[in-house]
């Protein structure tokens, strides 16, 4: 993940990618709302936007807690979304902390990546025994989940910006 130099200003330029959640008590039509002051976030700052996923509900994984109007509220579910884009090195933190006072996001994570999408299947490559069977006890997603559990958060605990 190289930068790049910016053609007229000579800056540094990254390839970012930030996921968020929206809490769930935005109800859906304005959750578009919240999409777009990310995205004027980004733009204002002199990002290009390659590519983005609009928020979907989602159940969380865990419960997660968020300070809304000085009440702790907890959390099991929120829209989820994405967007990818290239902006200067110089530039990330301001956008980190402008996303960081959104008062409806309730997480987000912004990472460097690359411009090219790779997709993650669940329809993984096999994993055969030497007689071309299945390990036994054992599907072949469980097994390739694992392995590419630990590479994912390997790569995930690198590409974090503090």
């Amino acid at each position: 993940m190289k930068a790049t130099e910016h053609k007229e200003t000579g800056e540094k330029m990254h390839i970012y990618e930030v996921s968020y959640l929206v809490v769930p008590t935005v109800s859906e039509d304005k959750v578009t709302g919240e999409v777009s002051a990310i995205r004027g976030a980004l733009e204002g700052a002199g990002a290009v936007i390659i590519a983005e996923e609009f928020p979907k509900t989602r159940t969380l994984a865990y419960t997660m807690e968020r300070s809304i109007e000085s009440k702790k509220q907890k959390f099991n579910e929120g829209y989820f979304g994405w967007i990818k884009f290239e902006l200067s090195v110089a530039s990330i933190s301001n956008i980190k902390q402008k996303i960081d006072k959104m008062p409806n996001i309730l997480r987000h994570l912004i990472i460097k990546t690359v411009r090219e999408n790779a997709l993650y299947s669940s329809k993984s490559a096999g994993v055969h025994s030497k007689n071309g069977d299945k390990p036994e006890g054992e599907t072949r997603g469980e097994i390739i989940s694992e392995v590419a559990g630990k590479e994912i958060d390997k790569s995930i605990d690198a590409l974090v910006i503090n």
